[in-house]
């Protein structure tokens, strides 16, 4: 957070009473000292975090899921095939 004298800009927003209640009990529960501190903290939170960066990683895990399990499934296969040439022994992951 920046030090008082370093915030030059005004930021007005209007919320409903039930919207004014949730935001002050989330202030009392987080125990910070004023609502302006809570919802600034809050916005600067929203704004620092990047939903593209998020969306790629959830991307990236579900290719990298997707290649493992087509990596296992060739390694069985091969465990079998091998199985077959050694004489009908198989053999499996971790043994």
């Amino acid at each position: 957070m920046l030090p008082p004298h370093d915030k030059s800009r005004l930021l007005s927003i209007r919320l409903g009473g039930e919207e004014y209640e949730k935001l002050k009990e989330a202030c009392i529960t987080a125990g910070v000292r004023s609502l302006s501190e809570y919802s600034r903290a809050a916005i600067m939170q929203k704004v620092s975090s990047n939903p593209t960066e998020s969306r790629n990683l959830t991307d990236d895990l579900t290719t990298l899921t997707a290649r493992l399990t087509e990596l296992d499934a060739a390694l069985q296969d091969l465990s079998r095939q091998i199985g077959r040439l050694l004489g009908g022994r198989t053999y499996s992951a971790g043994k």
